[in-house]
């Protein structure tokens, strides 16, 4: 047949598939919306954590951007204290002992906070203990 001896030309790029004009705005159009979904589901997720943390973003947020401008030379070194964090007592080691037989022996408990909670007792260290 004539159509099998043409030699394909190395150099003509194959065709894919293209798409339409039309495909091409439905996405142009999805896109900007797709962002701004992200955006808010970000902020969403942002705004309950602080909730659930007691935090504010308001000052992390400062405090990072100031940071990343004296960084960059925009600003002279500002800095602004992180919240204060409540300091309760540390527990004695009987407090320890009693919690702990408590979360080995009580099976009215999940088992999954009974393995956290001795966790956290045997190997929980107080900050200052390693800082």
């Amino acid at each position: 047949m004539p159509s099998d001896d043409k030699t394909e030309n190395p150099q003509t790029p194959k065709l894919g598939k293209v798409k339409s004009t039309s495909s091409q705005m439905a996405t142009a159009m999805e896109l900007p919306f797709t962002f701004v979904a992200a955006v808010v589901v970000g902020g969403l997720i942002g705004y309950f954590l602080d909730q659930w943390l007691h935090t504010g973003p308001s000052a992390c947020l400062a405090r990072d951007f100031l940071a990343w401008a004296a960084a960059r030379g925009h600003c002279k070194p500002l800095t602004i204290p992180p919240p204060p964090r409540p300091a309760g007592p540390a527990l004695s080691q009987d407090q320890r002992w009693a919690l702990s037989a408590r979360l080995l022996h009580d099976t009215t408990l999940d088992p999954t906070d009974r393995v956290a909670g001795c966790l956290l007792l045997l190997y929980g260290q107080p900050l200052s203990r390693i800082a």
